[in-house]
């Protein structure tokens, strides 16, 4: 059970990140399996018939070609374009990025003006922080 919903979790997240990609692409060889078919039919015609257009058929399939593919790659380069990160992350790291930077680091005989309502004010005065440990190991030493 939880496989099936890992697989459909999966399938249905890429499907709605790249749908536009895998539909163009779709598009796109669609487009030149036609050509490739009516030029195939084209040639049967020709073999029936003998008309003179079989050299021009070859170049009107191979710029077909060359057009479809320029299509498809100005298609997907303006999907690009307009892809947009509308998750919560990427508009937080957008605005982070715009909000000017702050200075916080302390320069040695420097101190920093504590904000209004900064609580641990106090600890970025002291010169050396004391943890629990350290007056265990003090109380230990004494006794």
């Amino acid at each position: 059970m939880l496989n099936q919903m890992v697989k459909w979790t999966v399938i249905i997240g890429l499907w709605r990140k790249y749908k536009r990609h895998v539909s163009a692409t779709l598009l796109c060889l669609i487009a030149l399996i036609l050509i490739t078919l009516f030029h195939q039919d084209f040639i049967e015609f020709n073999d029936k018939s003998q008309t003179p257009y079989l050299a021009l058929s070859y170049v009107i399939k191979w710029v077909s070609y060359l057009i479809c593919i320029i299509l498809y790659w100005l298609a997907i380069a303006k999907i690009n374009r307009a892809a947009k990160f509308d998750s919560t992350l990427h508009s937080m790291m957008k605005s982070k990025k715009t909000q000017p930077a702050t200075n916080t680091s302390i320069n040695e005989g420097q101190k920093l003006e504590a904000p209004k309502r900064d609580p641990f004010a106090h600890l970025r005065n002291k010169k050396t922080l004391r943890s629990k440990a350290d007056f265990i190991i003090e109380s230990d030493k004494n006794n």
